[in-house]
């Protein structure tokens, strides 16, 4: 080897050391890219490490000639090394000493123009990602206070765990999909959804939850600031002086739905009511104004169920604030999410838009949960997921006129102005902010 290196050029041999050592430390600085976080202890040993290398590189390349030179002047070696070596260190320390006091300083005056700008910083799930940006904000500027609103759950959400449960019971059917699908279910809920969920529920100063299901199921036993804050409609929105259809009774549902939240029971009730009358078109019309699956769709066109059934485009917000009002009965529909939980959990905001129109509103849900709670506090109808008590009450309805008046007093503590009321208050006398 030192036969080769001795027949190499010197300025080969010079590129190739220059070449060796760009290398190495390329490599030692791209593990920034590896890790995200780096133990203490990690951290501690490495710095340890750099250190001892720019010892060892101070002595060859300053300290040495230092010495060699003090030798040929008939100078004190020691004194001249140890007056070099410590006013090096020396340096670095007031200059490490200066740069933190100045940091400490523009950051102190950069919260006190921040605090004097923003007293609170709100963020809101759904996406997800609003609630990143609060942590980084927190993280940045402590003196804000943070308010997290949570629609629904990031992590460990009873609807998610209930698609992927019936979606994994056909994995067999889809084997070549599943191995793929249950990485990214992992990936997403331990590297992102949990994460996130966690850290906000640490951070922030306060926490929003829209029922009280839902701040049971999140927090369980953790001890944190929150309040509970539910969805609301805004009254100046909804047309005036709208008349009711007469023509016939108009069951309406304004909305998303799938095969996690399907109408299927109603659309069995409705198929057995039409057997029995066969002119049950003439008093009755269930209008479903949005999405619907093709299952539901095909079921309601193989049992001819279109004359009574009608399937429309989705419409725009205020039109379908108009449509509730028009309507004689608004129907709500929850997934019945007994297979992965004893209560439901979610308020939907739809369900605050019907309960601003004041027409009777008959929800389908489990009987233990957000939706049913507070439809039995306005004066709502709730059935359970029993396609027998649909179609009695569909019976009471069509034929004996069976109707009911929202308790328009309870209504009222859903409008926006009585949350609004209710968010000052509390943030006002917990948070100190106003």
């Amino acid at each position: 080897m030192i036969e080769f290196l001795n027949n190499v050029s010197p300025i080969l041999l010079a590129f190739m050391a220059t070449l060796f050592t760009y290398s190495v430390t390329a490599i030692g600085a791209a593990l920034v890219f590896v890790f995200k976080k780096i133990n203490k202890n990690v951290m501690d040993a490495m710095l340890g490490f750099a250190a001892g290398v720019m010892i060892a590189a101070s002595y060859f390349s300053l300290l040495s000639p230092a010495r060699d030179m003090a030798e040929n002047l008939n100078m004190n070696v020691t004194i001249v090394l140890f007056i070099s070596f410590f006013s090096g260190g020396l340096l670095l320390y007031i200059g490490d000493k200066l740069f933190n006091l100045f940091d400490k300083k523009l950051s102190k005056k950069t919260n006190k123009e921040n605090k004097n700008k923003y007293d609170v910083v709100m963020t809101r799930s759904m996406p997800p990602e609003s609630h990143e940006i609060g942590i980084k904000i927190k993280k940045i500027k402590p003196c804000i206070k943070w308010i997290a609103s949570f629609g629904d759950p990031i992590a460990n959400n009873p609807y998610v765990s209930l698609t992927k449960k019936n979606d994994h019971t056909r994995f067999l059917v889809r084997v070549k999909r599943f191995p793929k699908t249950l990485v990214r279910n992992m990936l997403r809920k331990y590297v992102t959804e949990n994460p996130i969920e966690n850290k906000t529920i640490k951070y922030s100063d306060m926490i929003i939850f829209n029922s009280i299901e839902q701040q049971k199921y999140m927090l369980g036993n953790k001890k944190k600031e929150s309040i509970v804050l539910a969805h609301s409609y805004y009254d100046k929105l909804y047309p005036k002086n709208v008349k009711k259809f007469d023509d016939k009774i108009h069951i309406t549902y304004i909305g998303h739905l799938d095969k996690i939240r399907t109408p299927k029971l109603l659309l069995e009730a409705v198929r057995e009511l039409k057997q029995a009358d066969i002119n049950l078109f003439e008093k009755l019309e269930v209008d479903f104004y949005g999405n619907l699956c093709t299952d539901d769709k095909l079921y309601i066109f193989n049992n001819e169920l279109y004359d009574v059934i009608k399937y429309k485009k989705q419409v725009g917000y205020l039109e379908s604030l108009k449509i509730m009002k028009e309507s004689n009965f608004l129907l709500h529909i929850d997934a019945n999410l007994s297979l992965v939980n004893n209560e439901n959990i979610f308020f939907a905001a739809k369900l605050a838009d019907y309960i601003g129109s004041c027409t009777p509103i008959i929800g389908i849900t489990m009987l233990d949960g957000a939706s049913a709670n507070i439809l039995r506090d306005i004066n709502g109808l709730v059935l359970t997921y029993s396609k027998s008590d649909i179609k009695n009450y569909l019976r009471k309805i069509i034929y004996e006129n069976y109707s009911f008046d929202l308790n328009k007093d309870a209504c009222l503590e859903y409008s926006a102005k009585k949350v609004a009321e209710k968010f000052d208050d509390m943030v006002s006398s917990r948070l100190g902010v106003k």
